[in-house]
């Protein structure tokens, strides 16, 4: 091949090539997303509030010797000691779940202790004591929601059970009448 045809062939080759950098430039767009995003800051704020001591009635002769309070942290409810006499006595108190935050929160987990009565396990199986909703007299359950800037009232009861009296001549101390809600997001 001569040198004629071989510049030839070569400036045909250099067109092609431009020619199909042309047409790919020409026929193809490039997409592109620019974007920014804001993660926000939440309020997480579920505590215990508007704590109140039920009247008693009737023949009722449950005391409060030391009354409940909601204690520093608002999560807590704490402090009470109560004098029960004989099968039917009681002590209530009614307070707020609170939800102040910014998220709907559910009930995770409701731990009801076991009571140790000291010496006289007898004494603890004679003791009921519970959390119930005012309103609708239901005990809280796992997957209850609470939702954002709500609240709802619940009722602590701590009973003597009915027709079951003890017989034993010494007061008997109970401890660990303990109950505890975990709230997570829901």
């Amino acid at each position: 091949m001569n040198n004629r045809s071989k510049n030839t062939l070569l400036v045909v080759l250099i067109i092609a090539v431009v020619s199909m950098t042309v047409v790919y430039a020409a026929l193809s767009t490039t997409l592109s997303i620019k974007s920014s995003a804001k993660i926000s800051a939440t309020k997480w704020d579920i505590h215990f509030a508007n704590l109140e001591l039920v009247e008693n009635s009737g023949s009722n002769t449950g005391t409060v010797i030391r009354p409940a309070q909601i204690l520093d942290n608002t999560t807590q409810i704490g402090n009470l000691i109560v004098d029960l006499k004989k099968p039917g006595d009681f002590v209530s108190y009614k307070f707020d779940i609170v939800n102040n935050g910014d998220i709907n929160a559910k009930l995770n987990s409701i731990v009801l202790a076991t009571p140790t009565c000291g010496g006289n396990t007898a004494a603890c199986s004679k003791l009921e004591y519970n959390v119930k909703y005012t309103t609708s007299g239901t005990t809280p359950a796992i997957g209850n929601t609470l939702n954002k800037n709500s609240s709802i009232n619940a009722t602590l009861t701590i009973k003597y059970k009915d027709n079951d009296p003890l017989n034993t001549q010494n007061d008997v101390s109970v401890s660990g009448i303990n109950v505890t809600f975990l709230y997570g997001q829901n």
